[in-house]
């Protein structure tokens, strides 16, 4: 709880931005420096996608990929993620460390929606819409 608080404060509300056509809000995302990136999990199939079918063994990411990920991800909430942006359920997870030791979970999905898990709390919900390289995609 006070990585979150300590990372709000950081982050001035007044930088934050709602995206065009209905899109969600976004603020800087601000984290300390990453030391170490460990995929642990490639092409994860989340939940059944039937319409059409999916094939989440074809979404894999390197901790390269996850790094410029997170360069350039923006800080969102739970209910921009439900009711602005569509979610994909090949998803890749791992976990990343912060220059002052901290270690947390993340999800990162096909289109761009990511998650930061710190321990027992709500995840840091993330956007990516810049993150237009492979193997990303709608």
């Amino acid at each position: 709880m006070l990585f979150l608080a300590a990372l709000a404060a950081v982050t001035p509300v007044d930088r934050c931005v709602q995206l065009p056509d209905e899109g969600p809000t976004v603020c800087p995302l601000q984290l300390p420096r990453i030391t170490n990136i460990v995929v642990e999990q490639n092409g994860i199939e989340a939940w059944k996608e039937t319409n059409p079918p999916v094939a989440c063994d074809t979404f894999v990411l390197n901790g390269r990929q996850v790094r410029r990920y997170f360069q350039r991800a923006w800080l969102t909430d739970r209910g921009s993620v439900h009711y602005t942006l569509p979610e994909s359920p090949c998803q890749v997870r791992g976990r990343v460390t912060f220059s002052d030791g901290k270690q947390v979970k993340f999800q990162i999905d096909q289109y761009t929606v990511g998650k930061l898990f710190f321990s027992d709390e709500e995840p840091m919900f993330l956007y990516c819409g810049q993150c237009l390289f492979k193997p990303f995609g709608l």
